[in-house]
């Protein structure tokens, strides 16, 4: 009896202590990323934000580029009393996809982040045109305003420049501003667009405004009003407008206009600080030969 009573208390002793050994590795696998980041051989392709190469090189350490460039923004901000962030707009020029070039995505090789000028870092685009369209793109690494001005509740407006063949009808026009209906994958039914407001700037072109930003919202209200679309440009975003920025110029926001997008996503002006653009110095790529030192040290 006493033998059997040992085997059960030495089998609960193990279990308990297989039990701790498995959540240590899990909270040390889980501060694995952070400690990696935060070594100074990789801290100082990070700050103020890593390129691309760096994100690249990181994913074979298992750090996904969305986490290292999160994780960059915190670290920049610790020990701020008012965190800082990077706010610019950017025209982008035609022939460009505004998503990211993953690895192993090469197919996405002519992206928006690589035709950025020297001294604006690759911070996320909020919101996306397509290849096609040209004009006004807002990048920032303050997920919070990028969010916000991107819900869907009308709340801000894209105003676009639509070149077309020949002149619109009366009834063309009527359709361009009758509310597109769009079905989604997690809607039960159909979402219905507010009314786009549409006016004649020339016989070939008009200016369109909508207060959403559905996939292709612009491109297949002229498609059903059976208009030919030359050119689509965004001229503004919100309290953002395109101005004269040439074609793949980009500059920072000026105060005023980062003060609108703020008090738009409902955001008090004295919670955030922009960073200065563009940055002085290029911040270096990480190499192999560094992460392999960093992970030896960790």
């Amino acid at each position: 009896m006493r033998t059997a009573i040992s085997f059960v208390f030495a089998g609960i002793i193990i279990i308990i202590i297989i039990a701790v050994l498995l959540f240590w590795f899990r909270r040390r696998e889980a501060t694995r990323p952070r400690r990696l980041l935060s070594h100074p051989r990789i801290l100082r392709c990070l700050l103020p934000y890593p390129s691309a190469r760096t994100a690249e090189v990181l994913t074979r350490a298992g750090i996904r580029a969305k986490a290292t460039r999160r994780l960059a923004s915190r670290l920049r901000n610790e020990g701020l009393s008012v965190p800082a962030y990077f706010y610019f707009v950017f025209n982008k020029p035609r022939g460009r996809v505004s998503q990211r070039c993953e690895v192993g995505k090469r197919w996405m090789s002519r992206t928006v982040y690589d035709a950025l000028p020297a001294g604006f870092p690759r911070v996320a685009a909020a919101g996306r045109l397509d290849r096609d369209t040209v004009g006004l793109l807002l990048f920032t690494d303050d997920g919070s305003l990028a969010s916000r001005l991107l819900r869907p509740d009308g709340k801000h407006s894209k105003v676009y420049e639509a070149r077309i063949r020949g002149r619109a009808t009366d009834d063309q026009l009527a359709s361009l501003r009758f509310p597109l209906e769009d079905a989604t994958a997690n809607a039960k039914l159909p979402v219905v667009t507010t009314p786009a407001r549409v006016e004649r700037l020339a016989p070939d072109l008009l200016r369109i405004e909508i207060f959403e930003g559905r996939h292709h919202q612009v491109r297949r209200l002229c498609k059903r009003a059976r208009l030919d679309l030359v050119d689509l440009e965004r001229v503004s975003f919100g309290p953002l407008h395109l101005g004269s920025l040439a074609p793949g110029d980009a500059r920072p926001l000026s105060d005023d206009e980062l003060r609108a997008c703020l008090v738009a996503a409902g955001i008090s002006p004295g919670h955030r600080a922009q960073l200065v653009l563009p940055l002085a110095a290029r911040v270096p790529d990480l190499t192999q030969h560094a992460l392999d030192a960093a992970l030896g040290e960790i």
